[in-house]
């Protein structure tokens, strides 16, 4: 921005490094521009990797627990006349 920025800050020395010293048009902006997308994809393609590495640990670990905790879900929310094991039966039975 210093260097080729097109001194656009002026005088005000604080904003000579950032993009406040770009000028409207430059060709920096575009640099700028395709920066952001690369950092956008590489982040991407980084989450999709370590998901695809967790996943398999997770489901390992999923097997490997022991009953009721690995067969066990929780249910919030539940309406007033749905609240007894009948009812509740009843209710997931007809989902």
């Amino acid at each position: 921005n210093f260097a080729f920025g097109g001194m656009a800050a002026g005088k005000d020395q604080l904003s000579y490094l950032s993009i406040a010293n770009v000028e409207q048009g430059h060709w920096l902006h575009w640099v700028y521009a395709f920066v952001v997308w690369y950092v956008v994809v590489v982040v991407q393609m980084t989450v999709y990797e370590a998901q695809a590495a967790f996943l398999p640990r997770r489901f390992k670990w999923l097997r490997t627990m022991p009953e009721p905790r690995s067969t066990t879900v929780l249910v919030e929310n539940i309406p007033p006349e749905h609240r007894s094991d009948e009812e509740l039966r009843k209710f997931f039975g007809e989902l």
